[in-house]
């Protein structure tokens, strides 16, 4: 006689609909592997875990500091870290162009990468890459500040993907006359508020000049007995430390130059983006949330896999 538990329509066996049943069936495949076969991309995974939440840390770090960090005017900014809003220009001189596509730009990036194929498995690989780091200037309403972009996070809305043959290409253009925003040191340099250092010039010019002992005897070795002695010596000082009184002088009457660049500073991120601040924030606080998700997603996996292998 059957008992009720054995009866087709008593039979409890776990479904899909319930977080259990999915979390099953997610962590079986990887549960009914022995060896390293479960070991290595368990390993894996738990790696992939670690990645999502450092990126979670991250990106709320990096919305952190957009929110934290006010916009600053140009002409009134500080010295040190700021963020700036303007609008991109080139420089004057030759133009920065894509070697890709031949566009005028203030910067570039790209990758050019070639189908291979091994066995059942397909994908791309890199065979040539590069980004530019000329220089070009951000200006608001109160001036402008030249930006060296070397080693600068970008982010633009112009990305261009096309394929030729066996071959992709990709772009990344940041494009004359459009909003821009960055975030990164902010330096004044020349004019009267550059800070010079006229002993430690001293000291390396005068090691210039003994470098070339044959020189220096013949500009300063007045009584030709082959040696520079004290007296002549006193007089090398003298004329070294004119010559970098007049560099100095003429470094102070040069119009000083605003210049935004890289922090070298890895809590403090060096950013250029065609967004502006509050589509940033929403981007960095989005990307949070997705690493959170699967932060949480691949841990639930992780230890419901390791439960059923060793169950």
């Amino acid at each position: 006689m059957m008992s009720s538990a054995d009866r087709p329509g008593n039979r409890m066996e776990p479904t899909t609909t319930s977080p259990s049943g999915w979390l099953d069936l997610l962590a079986a495949p990887l549960a009914q592997r022995e060896g390293m076969e479960f070991w290595l991309p368990w390993l894996l995974l738990l790696l992939a875990t670690a990645a999502c939440f450092w990126g979670a840390f991250r990106f709320l770090h990096r919305k952190r500091i957009i929110e934290d960090t006010p916009t600053s005017r140009i002409r009134s900014a500080a010295q040190g870290y700021v963020e700036l809003q303007g609008r991109g220009e080139l420089l004057e001189g030759a133009p920065i162009v894509s070697p890709l596509s031949d566009t005028r730009c203030l910067w570039y990036r790209y990758t050019v990468e070639e189908r291979v194929r091994s066995g059942r498995h397909r994908g791309w690989r890199v065979v040539d890459q590069g980004r530019s780091d000329e220089l070009f200037r951000l200006i608001d309403e109160t001036g402008e500040c030249v930006i060296d972009p070397d080693g600068a996070e970008v982010h633009t809305r112009h990305r261009r993907t096309w394929y030729r043959g066996q071959r992709r290409y990709r772009e990344w253009l940041l494009l004359p006359g459009e909003p821009l925003y960055a975030l990164g040191l902010f330096q004044t340099i020349g004019g009267d508020s550059v800070e010079l250092d006229p002993a430690g010039e001293l000291r390396e010019l005068l090691r210039r000049w003994k470098q070339d002992s044959q020189r220096l005897l013949e500009r300063f070795d007045r009584n030709r007995d082959g040696r520079i002695d004290m007296e002549e010596w006193a007089q090398v000082r003298r004329e070294a430390a004119a010559q970098i009184a007049r560099e100095q002088a003429e470094i102070r009457r040069r119009p000083p130059v605003n210049l935004l660049g890289d922090t070298r500073d890895g809590r403090r991120p060096f950013l250029l983006s065609t967004r502006d601040e509050r589509d940033l924030v929403h981007r960095y606080t989005a990307l949070a949330a997705a690493c959170l998700a699967g932060f949480f997603l691949l841990g639930l996996v992780l230890v419901r896999a390791w439960w059923l292998h060793s169950g």
